[in-house]
């Protein structure tokens, strides 16, 4: 009975429109829980969103999109406003949509013209200065479903596939793919050492000291982490 009632309680919170106690304060820390409850892409409501993140309380911020002016706003809780120009007689909150890639879009409108428009990006053009011009915007935390725009940053292309790579978001960046050995950044370097404890060799990484030398990779790996002795005849370790 008593889950029954908590679950009906936890429910209502996350209505649009529900007056029930905000969980923001233990909810709204992306991946220190392993998600984020509140995702205010989904609210409609015209009511400017407040929300206290870490003993600070932050309240929506509304600006004009560029090459869009006066017709939608973007706020810093990463949603749209429609404004009277797009939709004479109409002030209301933007529907997005959320795509097999994971990414938030909505579609703008500008002289007939209709574009379709990843949210995170329109958010970082409105509320980032971005001074040396860098292509790419990150997600913080990888939740790409939280466009706040304390929650990204401009980013460079390989700033941005290290992030995925070193966060567990991407096992392969398509930026780092073709590079191996010490070439890449996650490589991590091996000795190649015969029975006498002598340093024959010192590889880039496993792939490349098993290329080099006909030895499985998942041995050498094994014992660099030592779960066996030896492979192919030689000790290895980490550098």
């Amino acid at each position: 009975m008593l889950i029954t009632i908590f679950m009906q309680k936890l429910f209502s919170t996350l209505q649009p429109d529900s007056t029930a106690p905000s969980l923001h304060r233990d909810c709204d820390k992306p991946f220190e829980l392993g998600f984020n409850i509140m995702e205010h892409y989904k609210n409609l409501s015209l009511e400017n969103i407040v929300e206290e993140i870490d003993g600070v309380v932050y309240t929506e911020e509304w600006r004009g999109i560029p090459n869009y002016e006066g017709l939608y706003q973007a706020s810093t809780f990463g949603r749209i406003k429609v404004s009277g120009k797009a939709h004479p007689f109409i002030v209301k909150i933007l529907k997005q949509s959320l795509k097999k890639n994971g990414y938030i879009y909505c579609h703008l409108t500008n002289k007939g013209k209709n574009s379709t428009k990843r949210v995170h990006r329109i958010i970082a053009q409105v509320f980032l200065d971005n001074p040396y011009n860098k292509p790419d915007v990150n997600h913080k935390f990888g939740n790409k479903h939280d466009n706040r725009v304390l929650m990204i940053e401009w980013v460079t292309k390989s700033e941005n596939s290290l992030h995925a790579f070193n966060n567990n978001f991407s096992r392969s960046p398509k930026y780092w793919q073709g590079k191996t050995g010490d070439k890449h950044p996650c490589s991590k370097k091996v000795k190649q050492i015969d029975l006498n404890g002598n340093i024959l060799m010192i590889y880039g990484s496993v792939n490349e000291a098993a290329r080099n030398t006909k030895a499985f990779q998942s041995n050498i790996l094994k014992v660099c982490n030592k779960q066996r002795i030896t492979t192919a005849g030689y000790k290895w370790e980490y550098l």
